[in-house]
């Protein structure tokens, strides 16, 4: 969008009229989301578990002993902290970025 302006900008259009089309743009892409809504179906049933397997699974999972609901083994060790490592640190550092670029606005 910013792209459109930065055009409208170098072809002369006055500063007042240069968000015209882009609104105009948004509001078709606002205008196509509503009908791809429109367009959505219910899940044919299918799809869907029948009563007696659901039942039979949440069994299942009430007697599990091991992980979260009987998945995995659970516990946090060495693969779990270096995957927490690979998402937090360049989280943490994001938030450090940009909570002093915020900062310097307010000084």
């Amino acid at each position: 969008m910013n792209y459109v302006r930065e055009a409208q900008l170098a072809a002369g259009v006055p500063r007042s009229q240069v968000y015209d089309r882009t609104l105009y743009i948004l509001a078709s892409f606002l205008v196509v989301g509503f009908i791809a809504n429109l367009l959505i179906r219910a899940l044919a049933t299918k799809w869907f578990m029948p009563e007696a397997e659901v039942a039979s699974l949440q069994a299942d999972l009430a007697t599990a002993s091991t992980g979260s609901a009987g998945i995995g083994r659970g516990g946090f060790d060495g693969k779990a902290a270096l995957a927490w490592a690979a998402v937090g640190i360049p989280l943490l550092a994001g938030a450090i970025v940009t909570l002093n670029s915020a900062a310097a606005l307010f000084r």
